[in-house]
């Protein structure tokens, strides 16, 4: 729980959403916080490692009713919005790809959106991604612009922690 603290995440998300996930490698036992994919398969994070238990895959989180989409990066920034703006669970249909690498599992899942807002890093693969939804001409809108200045969600949350979270 420290870990996800260190992140700016409040406990009530966390436990909503993350699994602590025990592994081994070798004769040494590990653990990380883990969320879940929509392959069971699980995107792990620690201090100290970023991978996977599983495939590489995306999570699609569904919202009845909903024409649009949110298109979240990672799960720490999806995790991070609903921080910032003091929600449970999201107000539209919300896709967190676990990596830009996964871009294209994501794309049957936003035909027919009439809005799609992408939640990316302000780097190279974050603006390439965005670039690649644009030139499919999907109605997308980047909503990077709300942590400018940082290079992703989280980023701005850790170092901008949110007065009086859930």
């Amino acid at each position: 729980m420290d870990y996800i603290m260190s992140r700016g995440i409040p406990p009530l998300l966390a436990k909503r959403y993350l699994h602590e996930v025990r592994y081994r490698n070798g004769n040494r036992e590990y653990y990380a916080v883990g969320f879940k994919t929509d392959k069971d398969s699980y995107a792990l994070r620690s201090k100290l490692f970023k991978g996977w238990l599983g495939a590489s895959a995306i999570r699609t989180i569904p919202v009845a009713g909903s024409t649009s989409v949110d298109v979240f990066e990672g799960f720490f920034d999806f995790l991070s919005a609903l921080t910032y703006k003091k929600q449970l669970r999201p107000e539209c249909t919300t896709i967190i790809l676990n990596s830009t690498t996964n871009l294209a599992q994501a794309l049957p899942g936003l035909e027919g959106a009439k809005r799609i807002h992408t939640y990316f890093d302000n780097d190279k693969a974050g603006r390439a991604a965005y670039g690649q939804l644009r030139s499919s001409n999907f109605p997308v809108y980047d909503r990077s612009n709300l942590y400018a200045d940082y290079n992703d969600f989280n980023d701005m949350i850790r170092q901008r922690p949110v007065q009086n979270p859930l």
